[in-house]
C-alpha cells in the first residue's frame, strides 16, 4: 500500500511540470553588467609608475638606524603564574560556577 502512496504523491508532485519547465526556460535571461572601456591617458604614464616603483624599494637610511636602535624585551607573566601541579579552573557554561 505504501507504494501506492508514494505513486499518488508523484503525480501531484509533477503535475504540470513540463510546462513549469517551459516557463522557467524562456524566462529572459539577467544581463552582464556593461564594462567600461580602458582610460589609455591614465596607463599611459609609465614614468610616474616607474618613480613610485623605485621610491618604494629605495632604502631610508635614517629610517633602517632607527630600526636597527629599538630592541624589545618581553616576558610572558602568564607563564610565571601557573604551577605545574596546580590544575586551571573548570567552568561549565550556564552552570553559574566554577570548580577547581
Amino acid at each position: 500500500m505504501s507504494n501506492m502512496g508514494a505513486r499518488v504523491a508523484r503525480m501531484f508532485r509533477n503535475v504540470n511540470l513540463e510546462n513549469r519547465v517551459h516557463r522557467e526556460i524562456s524566462k529572459e535571461k539577467p544581463r552582464a553588467a556593461p564594462r567600461h572601456e580602458a582610460d589609455l591617458s591614465r596607463s599611459s604614464g609609465g614614468s610616474e609608475a616607474a618613480e613610485t616603483a623605485e621610491l618604494v624599494s629605495q632604502k631610508n637610511a635614517p629610517l633602517l638606524g632607527l630600526l636597527r636602535s629599538v630592541y624589545v624585551e618581553s616576558k610572558d607573566p602568564a607563564a610565571a603564574e601557573v604551577s605545574p601541579g596546580h590544575s586551571l579552573p573548570f567552568c561549565v557554561s550556564g552552570e553559574g560556577g566554577c570548580f577547581s
